[in-house]
């Protein structure tokens, strides 16, 4: 079965981060993770999003919307 625009998951959380050029936002379905030195934040179904850890120059928030 495939998803159609109003069947697609609804982004529950904002995530930003410090980065080196300015601040940084994602949105993501799933809470996010850490792993494997990256901040791991799953924006749709079929996209993830890889942050490296060392790329992060301050504090993340991560705020349920």
């Amino acid at each position: 079965m495939q998803q159609g625009p109003d069947d697609a998951p609804r982004k529950s959380f904002r995530v930003t981060w410090a980065a080196a050029d300015g601040p940084a936002t994602a949105y993501a379905i799933n809470a996010p993770r850490v792993d494997e030195g990256a901040l791991i934040i799953k924006t749709d179904p079929a996209t993830v999003l890889w942050v490296p850890l060392g790329a992060i120059l301050g504090p993340v928030t991560i705020e349920a919307i």
